[in-house]
């Protein structure tokens, strides 16, 4: 039965009735109990479950036939009602516990018929099974009611027998809540509930039932109802499904238009001309009113590719400054390059070719940019260039100028038009202590209107004057350091040896000069294969001249001054000095041996001896290297600090001298 003034989506039964349709009536349940003695032998009666069953089937027959006597047939009661519990009690016989059940329509007070037995009211029911318990302690004390004259009720012991009246207590129980309903309201503000139904009404005193608790309401779709309009584009583009970069900015949503056709991509990206549909049902609440579909078609859904770049400005994410004469776009989208033509520069590749023409004038292209397709865009050249196809080549002169005897000469740039030869002289050093002085033209000048052309020439050619140690002879440590710094590096060939670089000192020390307290000058070469009787008089010659002289103490002439003997064996030359009236002669014995050392050395040694004339020229000669027959020369360079001397050459046959 229905509430007259609630309407559910179920039937909420009032109290008593249960069902999909509240049409049953709930029972409560009342129970008469009782328990007795019966004088039998327990052990043998309830030696097995079948007598045990047997006497408690005859137990509950009579049990009933004394609770029915007198009672009409409608209220009588079944064996269906008794339960019975039996034991051996301690004296041997049978304890009996037996409980018979009254039940009662709770709705009503109605007898209620149900398999032909009248169910009770609550007060009839508990009248009942009182009733009962009066009946059964009744009966067991008289010998000739229904109950001792039952088969098996006849052996209770009258005084065993107890009785009570017991009610079943029982709580309200409930079925479990259904699931929500449906809102009341698609937007707005609606309410669902979930519903409950008592599935037992309490008995005997248990907990009432709770009406209220029968429904659960809540609010529901509380967002507004134009929810379709505060989607932003972000939130659109973030549906699942939705193709990357496609564009929303024309999508108008509201109540009204839930649906937007996107066949769009934004800027930037290039559309496949496929569409697809965004669709707004406020019905499934903020977090599921978006969706995405492609039009019942996968295959022909929209798809966004990037696009390609091009020239333009400010950048963006497909435009790139670039200068449509300096460079060249490419890449797509967020990755756009320039990249510059020959010769052009700058991120946008704008800055024109830097123009290069050394010597010359510039080549200049129709566009106002330098010529690009060459390192150098010369048209036409200075004075002291030549064109060769845009290169302008710096003209050079020959005949480069000769450093001065006992000098040097630096260039600015060697043999180029306009470069500066300058001279200068060797400074102080043991043979001229005292240093050279320089006259002359300091420098010449490379003018070449043309290709080779000779240098300029010096009016006044530069000199370098100096005292070859002095006015005063040098004393035998100084002579010898003299000459062991002009020999140092001095190149000689002889014959049966290789090119032999004279070395003073260090490891690879090979010619010692010796000068004795009487004058007498030892030069000792040590080379393989080498002989006096193979050189020839003109080398000799040529050798005392260019290698021997320069380092000795000479006034007018070495050779006017100096006797040299050359011998063979250990080819000692002896340089005798020649005597001169009234002087007071001083003896320089130069001593040159060459010696094998064991069967490959061969020790060359030249003795020259030379004597000095005091009566010689009293202004000293300058010191210079003697003329090598054929017009070579020996001459004394200064480069870095250290003083070396260039290869001699003898050019006229045969030649002895050459650049160790």
């Amino acid at each position: 039965m229905g509430s007259p003034t609630t309407a559910y989506y179920i039937c909420s039964c009032v109290t008593g009735y249960k069902g999909e349709t509240c049409t049953e009536m709930e029972k409560e349940t009342v129970y008469s109990t009782g328990s007795m003695s019966l004088a039998v032998n327990g052990h043998i009666v309830l030696s097995s479950d079948a007598s045990a069953q047997s006497f408690t089937t005859g137990f509950n027959n009579g049990l009933v036939a004394a609770l029915n006597n007198d009672v009409p047939v409608e209220d009588q009661i079944a064996t269906s009602q008794v339960t019975t519990e039996v034991a051996i009690s301690e004296t041997g016989g049978i304890d009996v516990t037996y409980k018979v059940g009254y039940e009662v329509w709770i709705p009503t007070g109605e007898l209620v018929k149900q398999d032909l037995r009248r169910r009770l009211t609550e007060s009839a029911a508990m009248a009942a099974a009182s009733a009962s318990g009066d009946k059964v302690t009744a009966q067991a004390s008289d010998s000739e009611s229904t109950l001792m004259q039952g088969e098996v009720t006849g052996s209770v012991d009258a005084s065993s027998v107890t009785t009570a009246t017991m009610a079943v207590v029982e709580n309200c129980s409930y079925s479990s809540y259904s699931d929500w309903s449906s809102c009341s309201l698609v937007c707005g503000g609606g309410s669902t509930q979930q519903v409950r139904s008592i599935e037992a009404w309490p008995k005997n005193g248990g907990v009432e039932c709770d009406d209220d608790s029968l429904t659960v309401i809540e609010t529901c779709n509380t967002f507004d109802c134009n929810l379709c309009e505060t989607f932003s584009d972000d939130t659109l583009i973030q549906i699942p499904g939705f193709p990357e970069h496609g564009d929303v900015s024309a999508c108008d949503i509201d109540k009204d238009n839930t649906a937007c056709l996107v066949q769009a991509c934004v800027y930037g990206y290039v559309s496949n001309t496929k569409s697809g549909t965004i669709t707004c049902d406020i019905a499934q609440g903020p977090t599921g009113a978006l969706s995405y579909s492609t039009n019942g078609d996968s295959r022909h859904a929209l798809f966004c590719s990037s696009a390609k770049c091009s020239a333009g400005s400010p950048a963006d994410i497909i435009t790139i400054p670039c200068s449509e004469t300096g460079g060249v776009v490419s890449g797509s989208t967020n990755a756009c390059v320039c990249t510059c033509n020959p010769g052009y520069s700058g991120d946008d590749c704008a800055t024109v070719p830097t123009c290069t023409c050394t010597g010359g004038t510039e080549a200049v292209a129709t566009d106002g940019s330098c010529e690009v397709d060459a390192a150098e865009d010369c048209t036409a050249c200075n004075t002291g260039y030549t064109l060769d196809g845009q290169v302008c080549n710096v003209n050079t002169c020959s005949n480069t100028p000769a450093a001065p005897t006992d000098g040097t000469v630096v260039f600015s740039a060697t043999n180029d038009n306009g470069s500066i030869a300058t001279f200068a002289c060797n400074p102080p050093s043991l043979l001229s202590p005292s240093g050279f002085a320089q006259s002359g033209d300091a420098t010449v000048t490379c003018a070449a209107t043309t290709s080779n052309l000779p240098w300029g020439t010096a009016t006044n050619p530069p000199t370098c004057t100096g005292q070859q140690y002095g006015d005063t002879p040098p004393t035998p440590d100084a002579l010898e350091a003299g000459l062991n710094e002009i020999l140092t590096d001095v190149t000689v060939t002889l014959p049966g040896s290789a090119s032999f670089v004279i070395a003073t000192s260090g490891t690879g020390k090979n010619t010692v000069v010796a000068v004795s307290e009487t004058g007498v000058v030892t030069v000792t070469f040590s080379c393989d294969g080498c002989t006096a009787s193979s050189v020839p008089q003109d080398d000799q010659t040529a050798i005392n001249n260019a290698v021997i002289c320069p380092g000795l103490f000479v006034k007018n002439s070495c050779a006017d001054e100096y006797d040299f003997v050359w011998t063979d064996g250990s080819i000692v030359i002896t340089v005798t000095p020649i005597p001169d009236d009234g002087s007071d002669d001083k003896d320089i014995i130069v001593v040159i041996m060459v010696v094998f050392v064991g069967v490959a050395v061969l020790l060359l040694v030249l003795v020259a001896v030379c004597v000095c004339n005091p009566s010689c020229s009293a202004s000293p000669k300058p010191k210079q290297n003697p003329a090598v027959e054929g017009g070579s020369t020996a001459q004394v360079m200064e480069t870095g600090g250290a003083v070396t001397r260039p290869a001699l050459q003898a050019a006229s046959a045969p030649a002895a001298l050459h650049g160790l």
